[in-house]
Parts: C-alpha cells; structure tokens; sequence
C-alpha cells in the first residue's frame, strides 16, 4: 500500500484522533512501515524547512515481506511538487555463493544425533589432533548435506505436501467412510504437521536471534518479520569512499577489502620494548592454573554456557550443535586442545572468524 499519512514532523499540529486511529489499523493489519532512505521528512514547506513531516510512504504486508526480502524506500529529491517521490525498490537476487549453516531444528528429527554419532565415527583420519577435528566437521557438513537434501528436505515444501494430503483424506471423509489404513495416515499426517510447524519455529528463531522468546510460544510469523528486519538492516547499499557514492555490490565488497587490508598492513616492522619491573604479577598457584591443561568439565562448562541458537562461525556449526553431540565429539575437542596446550601452535582455520561491515547509523 502507497498511503499519505502524516507522522514525524517539525514545526506542525499535533496528531489527530483520526491520525492516531488510522495508526491503530495500520497495526491491527500487521503492516510493515519500511524505514526511509535518503531523508527524515517527505514533505516540506521552502526550501529552509520551515515545516516539514514525513507524509509519503510504503507499508507492506507480512506476506510480501515474506516474497521480498530485499524490499526498501527511498525518497528522491523533490523538483516540482513539495512532496519527495518514494521510490520501493524490492531488491535483486543474491549471486553470492552459499555456505553451510547448521539448522537447530534438524536436532529435533528422529535418529539425527544417531547419525551424527555414526558419521564421525566412521571418519578415519590421521594426522595431528587439531587437523583430524577440522577433517571431521568438514567431512561431517557433506554427510549433513546430503542428508539433509535426500531425506529431509525443505520443510516448507514437506509441510505444503502433508497438508495437501491431509485435506484430501478429510475432503473424502464427507463423501464415504475411511479404511483404517487411511484413519491412520491421517494420524500419522498430523504428527508430522506438528513436527515440522516446530522445526519452521526452530529454523526462524535461530535465524531472528530473539534468544528472548522460547520455543514452542508459536512465533514463528514474528520470527520471520525480526529475520528480514535484521536482514534488510544490515544490508549496505551504498558505501562513501573519499567523496564518491558508489551502489555497485561487487564495487562496494572490493572497496571494503582493499579498506582492511590496507588498515591492517603494517608499513614498517618494528616493535616496542618496556621494562616490567615493578609491574605486580600473579601468584605462583595462579600461574600453575593458568597453565594447567584443559579439563572436560571446564570446557563443557564453557560450551553449556553458550546460547545455543547464536550465529555460527566460519564453520558453520552452532554451539546447540556441539552441546548436543558433546558424548562423541568431545575426544577429538579435547586432543585438539590438549594438542595446542603442549605445542602451543594450531591450524590457523581453527581460530578463523567473520567480520561483519554493518551500518553504524541510520541514514538522514
């Protein structure tokens, strides 16, 4: 809907009850106000503005949200009327290569944990301990991937077909009376409908980050609406290098490389020295537990103490992946460990994470 609705304002009258009523109905239909790009007000009186209010705007359905992630408005600048046209761009497709992700809602799937703890006992690979652990989890994503692309497919999917199944087996229960094996079918359609509405509210939580809302609440709708939020927040359009604007994607990555790695490149090697007498140091039972090797129970401790639905690293694992596996994977962690405790050097990946580039602020 493309409405004229007045809202933020500088130097105007105050909002009305036919404005504050017409606010409640934008709410009561669940539409989304997009953010605006480009500008504060949509309206203005002079060029100085002397009055000015953001009238014009976009509002969208759940539903379409849903169909375009990538949706936004932009206000462009006013030439004849006193009004800003607003234009609604609805994106483009994302090029960009595909990475594993572990989806927590797979841990909910019968015999998942069996074929996790079957997998990575097959794996047989030598070597050091912290190159044998990365060999896993590598080998682990292809058996997941594959598993998860011939067996358990895209729940949407699953879920469209189980109903369509099922609302033909009630449209013939009108007309003639069911078999048994069909009465059961039907049983059986329904377990899997609540099976997989719970795993659609797992997948949409893990990806909204509202660690705040439980499972089972029946979010999923609100978990959809935070996600593309989050994604259309964090998606960077435009990117000011020196007094250049530029808004091609590929131009805007290669500019925020070359940014870092000039950042991070040291012109000259050199290091400074200090004197660190007087400095006051730890006890002697301190150092020894600083240096103790690592024990299971800490590094547990530690992995439990984690949110289980965070976003994964580069490894594309969540912590819920390593708190529910920890029986069977927990001697390849603790050799990797122990391995770098003795050696003190790893494989670099071990350590790899991401760096996020995000808008800092809301343009004005």
């Amino acid at each position: 809907m493309c409405a004229d609705l007045k809202d933020e304002k500088l130097n105007c009258l105050r909002r009305t009850s036919a404005m504050r009523s017409f606010s409640d109905t934008i709410q009561d239909l669940n539409l989304i106000d997009l953010p605006l790009q480009g500008a504060q007000f949509t309206w203005s009186r002079g060029d100085n503005f002397v009055q000015a209010s953001r009238i014009d705007r976009f509002l969208i359905s759940t539903e379409w949200s849903d169909s375009f992630k990538d949706v936004k408005q932009s206000a462009l600048p006013k030439v004849i009327s006193d009004h800003k046209p607003i234009l609604l761009e609805c994106g483009d497709w994302d090029v960009s290569p595909s990475y594993f992700k572990f989806e927590n809602m797979w841990l909910q799937s019968e015999g998942f944990l069996e074929k996790l703890e079957y997998w990575w006992q097959s794996y047989n690979i030598v070597g050091r301990a912290d190159f044998v652990l990365l060999q896993k989890l590598k080998r682990l994503k292809r058996d997941i991937t594959n598993w998860n692309r011939e067996e358990f497919g895209k729940v949407e999917t699953r879920k469209t077909r189980a109903l369509d199944e099922l609302a033909a087996f009630e449209q013939a229960a009108e007309s003639r009376q069911l078999t048994v094996p069909e009465l059961i079918q039907m049983m059986n359609l329904r377990i899997e409908l609540q099976q997989l509405v719970k795993a659609e509210e797992i997948s949409w939580r893990q990806k909204s980050r509202c660690l705040w809302l439980k499972e089972g609440d029946k979010n999923t709708k609100f978990f959809q609406k935070i996600a593309n939020s989050h994604r259309r927040g964090n998606c960077i359009d435009k990117l000011k290098v020196g007094t250049e604007i530029i808004e091609d994607k590929h131009r805007i990555k290669q500019e925020t490389v070359d940014f870092y790695e000039s950042l991070y490149t040291e012109p000259e090697q050199w290091r400074p020295s200090a004197n660190f007498e007087g400095i006051p140091s730890i006890s002697v039972e301190e150092k020894f537990n600083l240096e103790a090797t690592f024990q299971e129970e800490e590094v547990l401790a530690a992995i439990q103490s984690c949110a289980p639905d965070k976003a994964p690293g580069p490894d594309g694992y969540t912590m819920a992946f390593y708190q529910k596996s920890w029986d069977f994977i927990k001697v390849d962690i603790l050799a990797a460990m122990n391995h770098y405790h003795q050696h003190c050097w790893m494989v670099r990946s071990c350590n790899a994470s991401f760096i996020a580039l995000i808008p800092r602020k809301k343009e004005q």
